[in-house]
Formats: C-alpha cells, sequence, structure tokens
C-alpha cells in the first residue's frame, strides 16, 4: 500500500471503522495484486507503521522526497541536521542533550561542541 492509501485507513480507524472493512474498502494500485483487496494482516502492518512514524496523529507522514522538493534551491535535509545540531550545541553545550535529541555518538556530539565553543577547548602544544 503506498503513502497515499494510507491516509484512507487511518482516517476510517480514527472514525472506528473495524480493519477488516477498511481492508475491504481498499484495493490495491500497484504490484503483483494491482486492483485487488489488501488482505487484513497488510492492513493493520500499514496502520501500525504510520502510526509509528507519525508524529502528530492529525497530520500525515510526509516522505523525504516531498520534503526535498519543499526545500528552497542549494538547501539539503542533511544539512539543515547539521544546522540544528550545531545551533543546539551553541545553546545548550551539552554533549550528552545532544547525543540523546539526535542519537549522535559522543565523539560526534563534542565536535559539535567545540565548533560552537572554540574558546572552551583545551589548546594542546604541538
Amino acid at each position: 500500500m503506498d503513502e497515499q492509501a494510507n491516509r484512507s485507513p487511518i482516517a476510517l480507524k480514527d472514525k472506528g471503522t473495524p480493519v477488516p472493512e477498511i481492508a475491504k474498502k481498499l484495493v490495491t494500485k500497484t504490484g503483483k495484486n494491482a486492483d485487488e483487496h489488501p488482505s487484513v494482516a497488510s492492513v493493520y502492518r500499514a496502520l501500525a507503521d504510520a502510526e509509528e512514524a507519525a508524529v502528530d496523529r492529525d497530520h500525515p507522514a510526509v516522505s523525504i522526497g516531498t520534503l526535498r522538493h519543499a526545500l528552497p534551491r542549494g538547501l539539503t535535509l542533511s544539512g539543515l541536521r547539521q544546522d540544528r545540531i550545531l545551533n543546539e550545541a551553541a545553546e545548550s553545550a551539552d554533549p550528552l542533550r545532544l547525543m540523546c535529541l539526535f542519537g549522535i555518538t559522543e565523539q560526534t556530539a563534542m565536535r559539535y561542541v567545540g565548533a560552537a565553543h572554540p574558546e572552551r577547548t583545551a589548546k594542546l602544544p604541538r
């Protein structure tokens, strides 16, 4: 089931429609099972994936492709993430917080804190 089709099952589930009835209302658009109803197990899986991926249940999950097309020219998702981490490092200077927020390693967190606060790094003789 594709992302567009996932929106309808979520809305039906939120209205209290049982999953077997949701499966009867859906039709697979592509693949070897095109023009057939998905299995109940597939609908449960898709609903679980959508619920896990969505931060806000009132809005559908957004694909990376959609985000890439929405960005101004020259910006990348990885660049935005790096800027966000560097901004957080400048604000908090706490590597543990960076590790928890962004799932980065201790070494990476220390590099960001060092880049954001060069005055706090030790100057070792060479």
